[in-house]
């Protein structure tokens, strides 16, 4: 078995094992700004669209209404990149230009202006549509892990694999 390989199966077993994954239970973590309109669900009042007045760990505070970490409750607020529009635009019309230009002499130049224009016109559609990020749900688990792949001169031929979960 390769290195990469060993190292592709570590990581996806550390990725689908990781054991210390802490649920969120504050606000701290929630990327809002005072001003940003937001959507909170909750089970007993429904959807509530409003502007953020105040945040602080323990509460939230969205039109009058006040939120504090509870079951059911999410938050989402307006807007998603745009990038990942662009980046849909620009994989499906570099895989389109293979298709309709079949016999180009020059097909990575071709994928890569089509890919350039439709990144464009991905990000332009995806601007036009207003979707929603969730920045906090109840009981959502998080986690981050760290992989690197370190090769010494000393070692010869062997690798040093370094995992750091947080």
């Amino acid at each position: 078995m390769g290195l990469y390989r060993r190292i592709l199966v570590t990581s996806s077993l550390l990725i689908f094992t990781c054991g210390r994954a802490s649920a969120q239970d504050e606000f701290s973590h929630i990327r809002l700004k005072i001003g940003d309109t937001v959507y909170v669900t909750t089970s007993g009042e429904g959807e509530l669209k409003g502007i953020v007045a105040n945040l602080s760990a323990s509460m939230l505070k969205v039109d009058g209404h006040e939120f504090s970490p509870a079951p059911n409750l999410k938050i989402e607020r307006e807007g998603d990149p745009v990038w990942d529009g662009a980046l849909i635009g620009a994989g499906i019309a570099s895989l389109a230009s293979l298709f309709v230009y079949p016999h180009s002499k020059d097909r990575v130049g071709v994928s890569l202006v089509a890919a350039g224009v439709g990144a464009f016109w991905g990000a332009l559609v995806d601007f036009s549509i207003k979707g929603r990020t969730v920045v906090y749900k109840f009981g959502s688990r998080q986690a981050s892990i760290e992989i690197g792949l370190r090769r010494g001169a000393a070692s010869r031929g062997s690798s040093t694999v370094t995992v750091a979960a947080r």
